[in-house]
């Protein structure tokens, strides 16, 4: 329920716009994370729904716009680009882990976060969702201290010192020690 506002901006933005009146749109592909709702069952007779607790499961969208085929169109309507199909592909995202308080071998999975220089997260890679638990858009706009652990804060404060030691450049990867995500 709370991802409808992210599903409904993921579909208007990814709505593929034709460059010219004269060009094709081309197919526009986008990907995102969402919890879908776990069908709960039906009753082994009548129709009544099973008493069993809504749960929600987390997927990864992918949307593909495509302009509809030509037999799919009326003869008389010529292609302008407004006869469009949405294509979803949802695929679950499994968790990393096997069982609780597991620590990940050295081969655990990669994924990239993004904050500002005042700690406000601003990109989460979609392969994080497996490793952390939390979906993108419930991260983006919150601060990265809300979520180190508070033992690990010296760790931090070296690998920061590191960074700016480098002196990377705005936006360049960095692949850091690993540390604990309050989850």
């Amino acid at each position: 329920p709370k991802d409808r506002a992210t599903f409904a901006s993921q579909i208007t933005t990814g709505i593929p716009i034709a460059e010219s009146r004269n060009s094709e749109p081309k197919d526009a592909r986008t990907t995102f994370c969402v919890m879908l709702r776990r069908y709960r069952g039906l009753k082994s007779r009548g129709y009544g729904v099973i008493g069993r607790p809504v749960s929600y499961e987390p997927f990864r969208l992918g949307l593909t716009f495509r302009e509809a085929p030509e037999e799919a169109r009326p003869d008389n309507l010529v292609s302008n680009g407004t006869n469009m199909l949405l294509v979803i592909c949802a695929t679950p995202i499994k968790s990393s882990y096997i069982v609780p308080d597991e620590i990940l071998s050295r081969k655990s999975p990669k994924f990239s976060i993004r904050h500002t220089a005042t700690g406000i997260i601003s990109h989460v890679d979609s392969a994080a969702v497996s490793t952390l638990g939390y979906l993108p858009q419930d991260l983006i706009g919150r601060t990265i201290f809300d979520f180190y652990h508070p033992e690990d804060l010296m760790v931090l404060k070296e690998i920061y010192e590191t960074v700016m030691k480098k002196g990377q450049t705005a936006g360049a990867s960095f692949c850091s020690k690993p540390y604990r995500f309050l989850i």
